[in-house]
């Protein structure tokens, strides 16, 4: 599958070509180039993870229907060159101190991005919200909560 958010141009325009050479390239003997299998892997995964997070309180379709036309949203496109680039010093066993910084505070712009954000397209077009609904048939029984899905939109009941 062709990644969604970015790809590797982007990862290489953002970081430079030597950094994402010595990320990728795990050749024996080194190639000197970018290994896009291995960089579009970790794409594919940061991207996962961001649908992941994002699925519970934004229309997912919604925001594959924007790429699909050649929009773009620029706060995911942001959001998958960094977690992209966690993923490739992770699995490296590298600790960049900028890069975990970065990606802890994409973790906190997703986390208030869910609670109160507002999310739009590359024209300013707003992505809608999920609506969740709860339904509880036996009317006697208390609504047993199980805890808040990961935005803290909703809670689901047993």
């Amino acid at each position: 599958m062709p990644p969604l958010f970015i790809d590797t141009t982007d990862m290489v325009n953002t970081y430079g070509e030597k950094e994402m050479i010595n990320l990728t390239d795990r050749n024996n003997p080194k190639t000197g180039t970018v290994n896009t299998v291995v960089m579009e892997a970790n794409i594919d995964d940061a991207e996962a993870e961001i649908i992941t997070k994002l699925g519970c309180c934004f229309s997912i379709s919604a925001i594959l229907e924007i790429y699909a036309a050649s929009g773009f949203v620029p706060t995911l496109n942001h959001w998958a060159k960094v977690v992209t680039r966690l993923h490739l010093y992770s699995s490296l066993e590298r600790d960049e101190s900028q890069v975990s910084k970065a990606y802890e505070d994409y973790k906190e712009e997703i986390e208030e991005l869910c609670k109160c954000g507002i999310l739009v397209d590359n024209t300013g077009v707003e992505i809608p919200r999920k609506t969740i609904f709860s339904f509880v048939e036996d009317t006697t029984t208390t609504c047993c909560c199980i805890g808040d899905c990961c935005c803290g939109m909703a809670r689901f009941c047993l």
